[in-house]
């Protein structure tokens, strides 16, 4: 018994290309379209605020450093954090040339946030601080579980962040933590500068 396998004709596969293209082209398409950019530009907003919660915690991390005589740079924890950026970017299937950038613009304004710092308590004769949370069992714990977060927000981010409107919304964001946070305004610009130049390019 011989078994037969259908062979799509010409006139068939014309007419299926033409169906699909009649059903991307319809109001709901375009529907579903707008519903993933709309969920884009929540997560720039969610990742803008992701980012002001890590800078959030600097404070705590100039204090500790300021007791502790610590250096402000530590290069073989910025080198941990961005390989494990670019490991958890590759997984996720974000350019891992970005997230390392992305992140790297994090450490840089987090150093801007601490050197500040403690330059102005150093200058000021500041003592040691009562009740900082201690670095490697509470602060870093808490910088770790950002990270991920923060990776995956990016991955959603991304389309949104390639428009001008989301060039715009992290402008004016910009606007608002400088007017809320004048000391700390560039760290903030340093770390968010590669989302607001993604839209520009």
């Amino acid at each position: 018994m011989r078994t037969f396998m259908w062979a799509p004709t010409r006139r068939a596969v014309l007419a299926g290309m033409a169906a699909t293209a009649v059903v991307l082209a319809l109001p709901g398409g375009r529907a579903l379209a707008g519903i993933v950019m709309a969920s884009a530009s929540a997560a720039v907003d969610t990742l803008l605020d992701l980012v002001e919660q890590r800078m959030a915690v600097m404070p705590d991390v100039a204090r500790h450093k300021h007791n502790t005589g610590g250096a402000v740079e530590d290069l073989p924890r910025e080198a941990q954090v961005i390989a494990a950026v670019t490991a958890r970017a590759k997984e996720a299937g974000i350019d891992p040339d970005l997230a390392a950038a992305f992140f790297q613009a994090q450490i840089d304004a987090s150093k801007i946030m601490q050197n500040s710092r403690i330059t102005a308590w150093k200058a000021a004769g500041q003592g040691k601080f009562a009740d900082v949370p201690d670095l490697a069992t509470s602060i870093r714990p808490t910088l770790d579980r950002l990270t991920p977060a923060m990776v995956a927000t990016l991955k959603e981010a991304l389309p949104a962040l390639k428009t001008a409107d989301a060039t715009a919304t992290i402008e004016a964001r910009i606007a608002r933590y400088a007017a809320a946070h004048p000391d700390d305004a560039a760290a903030f610009r340093r770390a968010v500068e590669p989302l607001r130049v993604l839209g520009k390019t």
